[in-house]
C-alpha cells in the first residue's frame, strides 16, 4: 500500500495529508513538518537503496544503486501538491541543461495510485524516470514533507535536502556544490525553450567564479 493517502483538509491556511496516520501539512513555502523533524535522509550518510516500479519515462523498475557513479537528484512529490509541480518545473529544466558531471533526475511519486504518477509526468512535461513509492523510499528516507528535494553526490553521499519547491538558483548552487555546473554556450540559448533557466543558470555560474 502506499504510504500517502489523498485525505485533505483544512489546517490554519494550510492543506494537510494523512501520512502513516500522521499529519503532514503543506504550506506556501512547500513543506511543513511535524513534530520539529526534518524531511528527508541524513546529510553526509549514504540512502538506503530502493527499488521502486517506473511508471514515466522508462521501463521496468529503477533501483538508486543503478545511478551508482553519477550525481543523483531526487524529487518526492504528489500529483495534487501544486508545490511540487513548481519543484518538478524547475527539476525539469535543470535536466535538459548539459552539464559539468552526469545527473540522474529521479521524480519518486506518492501518489495513491500509480496512474497519477503517470499522468503529472505527462501534464508537467518531465523529462526524467518516475517511479511510484510503494511506501519503502518514504519510511527509509524519513520523507515528512512535500516536496523534499534531496542531492547526492557522485559517491553516494547526500549532500543537501531541500524541504521546499527550490529556486533555480538555489538548485544550481546545490549542483555546482557537487562538481554538476552547468555547461552551456550562448548558441545554446537563443530559441531554447529552457531560456530562463539557462540564463539564471550561466549567470550563478558566472557570479560564483568572478
Amino acid at each position: 500500500m502506499p504510504v500517502f493517502s489523498r485525505h485533505v483538509f483544512a489546517l490554519a491556511g494550510s492543506v494537510g495529508v494523512v501520512l502513516a496516520g500522521l499529519a503532514v501539512t503543506v504550506t506556501s513555502q512547500g513543506g511543513t513538518l511535524w513534530g520539529g523533524a526534518s524531511s528527508g535522509p541524513a546529510i553526509g550518510l549514504s540512502p538506503p537503496d530502493f527499488d521502486l516500479p517506473v511508471v514515466a519515462n522508462g521501463q521496468d523498475s529503477l533501483s538508486l544503486s543503478d545511478t551508482r557513479g553519477s550525481v543523483v537528484v531526487v524529487e518526492v512529490f504528489a500529483s495534487w501538491c501544486k508545490y511540487c509541480e513548481s519543484a518538478s518545473a524547475t527539476l525539469a529544466e535543470a535536466a535538459r541543461i548539459r552539464r559539468r558531471r552526469d545527473v540522474r533526475f529521479i521524480g519518486v511519486s506518492l501518489d495513491e495510485h500509480p496512474q497519477e504518477a503517470t499522468r503529472a509526468a505527462l501534464e508537467w512535461d518531465l523529462p526524467y524516470e518516475v517511479v511510484h513509492d510503494d511506501g519503502t523510499l518514504t519510511r527509509g528516507w524519513n520523507i515528512s514533507a512535500l516536496p523534499t528535494v534531496i542531492v547526492i553526490d557522485s559517491g553516494g553521499r547526500v549532500r543537501h535536502v531541500l524541504d521546499e519547491a527550490p529556486s533555480p538558483n538555489r538548485l544550481e548552487r546545490c549542483l555546482r556544490s557537487v562538481g554538476a555546473a552547468a555547461r552551456v554556450d550562448s548558441s545554446e540559448l537563443l530559441g531554447s525553450k529552457a531560456l530562463p533557466y539557462r540564463f539564471t543558470s550561466v549567470l550563478g555560474a558566472f557570479r560564483a567564479k568572478y
